[in-house]
């Protein structure tokens, strides 16, 4: 059990369970029928998919870190491959909820439709899009202290 307490094994348990979940879903025909004309069936298959192959990156970053902890100066990247998952779960939140009411493919704009603006899910895309870009610019600069560390190396 031990083994499993490890947090890029827990990382790879989470990435299957949300491929399975996320397949499982989109295989039940009650589902897909209801939401055959929205972004939901298309868009979760793939956005459960790309999430789990993030996690399963996420794991060999752990692991890769974890390797390297005895070097003091790759102590810090170690942990903050560990605060990397929580802030992915808030980042990718937000794309599995923008579906769930279910949104047309034949409408550019559901502003004009009332029974469709549905007012709680405004600000989400808005939400989404400013979360990830934020996101994105921590992990470029993430990377860049990696290679800047294993660059620089220790001073002897």
């Amino acid at each position: 059990m031990k083994y499993l307490s490890r947090p890029d094994i827990q990382l790879l348990i989470i990435a299957a369970i949300v491929v399975i979940l996320g397949q499982l879903q989109v295989a039940n025909s009650a589902i897909d029928i209801h939401l055959h004309d929205t972004y939901f069936v298309i868009a979760l298959s793939h956005l459960a998919w790309a999430y789990a192959i993030f996690l399963v990156m996420e794991a060999g970053l752990y692991t890769t870190t974890s390797w390297f902890r005895q070097w003091r100066w790759l102590q810090i990247f170690h942990i903050f491959s560990l605060v990397l998952l929580p802030l992915t779960f808030i980042v990718m939140s937000g794309y599995h909820y923008e579906p769930e009411p279910g949104m047309p493919r034949r409408y550019f704009d559901y502003n004009n439709y009332s029974e469709l603006a549905v007012m709680r899910l405004q600000f989400l895309p808005w939400f989404v899009t400013a979360s990830l870009l934020i996101f994105l610019a921590g992990q470029i600069g993430f990377v860049v202290n990696i290679v800047a560390g294993f660059f620089r190396g220790r001073n002897h």
